[in-house]
C-alpha cells in the first residue's frame, strides 16, 4: 500500500465520506468498510463489493437493456446533481455492474 500525499489523502477521504452519506441512491456502490479515518500516515484503503466492468456486464445484453443501463446511470446522477454533489471523472472505467444494479 502506497502512502499518499497529503492533498491525495484529503481527497481520498471527501469522496469515501460522499459515498457513505449516499448509500442509500440506487447506484452507488455500497461501502462495506475503511480505514483512513483511523490511519495517521496517510495510508488508506475502503471495502466494496466485488462488481464487474460496466464494458463486460454489458457486453451479452440486449439494446434495450444497454439503454436502460444509460438511462439508470443518469438518473444516480440526477439524483447527486440534486445534492450538488458532481462526479469528477465519468467514463466506462469507472462504471460497474453490480448484482442487478449498474454502479457509478
Amino acid at each position: 500500500m502506497k502512502k499518499l500525499k497529503p492533498i491525495a489523502y484529503a481527497r481520498f477521504i471527501d469522496e469515501c465520506k460522499v459515498i457513505r452519506e449516499n448509500q442509500t441512491i440506487h447506484g452507488v456502490m455500497p461501502m462495506f468498510d475503511i480505514t483512513a479515518e483511523e490511519v495517521s500516515d496517510l495510508r488508506a484503503w475502503y471495502v466494496m463489493p466485488i462488481a464487474m466492468p460496466i464494458s463486460k456486464h454489458l457486453k451479452e445484453k440486449n439494446a434495450e437493456e444497454i439503454v436502460a443501463a444509460i438511462i439508470a446511470i443518469g438518473e444516480t446522477l440526477i439524483e447527486l446533481h440534486n445534492k450538488n454533489i458532481t462526479h469528477r471523472d465519468i467514463k466506462t472505467r469507472n462504471l460497474f455492474g453490480y448484482k442487478i444494479a449498474i454502479y457509478r
